[in-house]
């Protein structure tokens, strides 16, 4: 903030690895996706572009047809791009696709 820069967004301040799916929603802007930080059990609501702090989110999909993990039903996908530091300090970036799966709240397997 010294060099004039803006502040960092909320959403910097987690990694990747630690984020968790646990809704998609539409508004007129278009798909957005709230996501739970598994370590700090804190949320936050993202949307492509969105930055983390070793990655950002490519793409959110909702109801592919062509999704499904065994028999989970998966109803949507946030698609990120991440950026890991190899034991070398080479940087390499991947893709790492954060799944939307809720969990039956029917009492049925």
């Amino acid at each position: 903030m010294e060099q004039g820069q803006p502040p960092p967004a909320e959403s910097e301040k987690y990694l990747v690895e630690e984020l968790q799916v646990i809704g998609i929603y539409s508004t007129e802007r278009g798909l957005g996706a709230l996501l739970k930080d598994q370590k700090l059990n804190t949320t936050l609501f993202v949307r492509e572009g969105s930055k983390f702090w070793n990655g950002s989110v490519i793409n959110i999909q909702r109801v592919p047809r062509s999704f499904g993990v065994g028999d989970t039903q998966v109803l949507g996908r946030v698609t990120c791009s991440e950026i890991i530091v190899r034991s070398n300090g080479q940087l390499v970036t991947k893709q790492r696709f954060l799944d939307y799966a809720p969990r039956s709240t029917t009492g049925t397997p």
